[in-house]
């Protein structure tokens, strides 16, 4: 997901607050595969796909709701912030202007 400027260099080696970001990383990501699946884009982004959520054909992806699509992005990237954990890189990250959404979620 593209982040400004300010907000990539405030972040250092930190890895963003998977409680804040997730659901809005993984909205996007699900409206990203359905458009390239309705306009028939990219086959090898939807390909990417199909690995990441260990989808068995591409005809799967199209039937996938949300919530299990959410499902399996979470279990995809969970494993991946622990091993960055365990590596030195800190976990909880908010951009300072997130703090205020945050707050009112």
């Amino acid at each position: 997901m593209p982040a400004t400027k300010e907000a990539n260099s405030s972040k250092s080696d930190s890895l963003p607050d998977i409680d804040v970001y997730f659901d809005r990383f993984s909205s996007l990501q699900y409206e990203a595969v359905q458009t390239a699946l309705k306009h028939k884009l990219n086959s090898k982004l939807l390909d990417d796909y199909i690995m990441l959520l260990k989808a068995p054909s591409l005809s799967s992806l199209q039937t996938l709701s949300y919530d299990h699509f959410r499902a399996k992005l979470l279990d995809s990237i969970a494993p991946q912030v622990h091993l960055a954990r365990s590596m030195g890189f800190s976990i909880g990250w908010v951009y300072a202007n997130d703090l205020q959404v945050t707050q009112e979620s």
